[in-house]
């Protein structure tokens, strides 16, 4: 979705949950998603823009699935820089230089409620 001239992505994995249903699971809806995200990825590279990428509580369930893909991303992109929000594992790689990394050893719901604070005190 573009809006504004800013895409908006929304990503859902389902991992390691019990209400979790292969009924809703798709191979195809899967494939088509990260078609889509690796789409989008490459334009943002393409087109020299900044990302950001945050994560929320990312630790090592299944660090192949998000963690190591996203450092990977960040150390071979100048423009990419990662937030980790993470109680126990908020370790970022250190060949993922320091001013593109952002460790932060908080739990995440603390953190949510500090970033929603500060919008709404520039919304104010």
């Amino acid at each position: 979705m573009e809006e504004d001239g800013i895409f908006f992505s929304l990503i859902i994995l389902l991992i390691r949950t019990k209400s979790y249903s292969t009924r809703r699971y798709t191979r195809q809806r899967h494939d088509d998603a990260g078609q889509r995200l690796q789409e989008w990825l490459s334009k943002i590279m393409t087109e020299g823009k900044k990302l950001c990428i945050l994560e929320f509580g990312v630790g090592f369930n299944t660090p192949s699935v998000l963690r190591w893909p996203m450092e990977s991303l960040a150390f071979n992109n100048d423009n990419v820089t990662i937030v980790r929000v993470n109680l126990e594992d908020a370790y970022l790689a250190e060949e993922i230089p320091i001013e593109r990394r952002v460790s932060v050893e908080e739990d995440v719901l603390s953190v949510v409620k500090l970033l929603h604070g500060l919008v709404q005190e520039t919304q104010s």
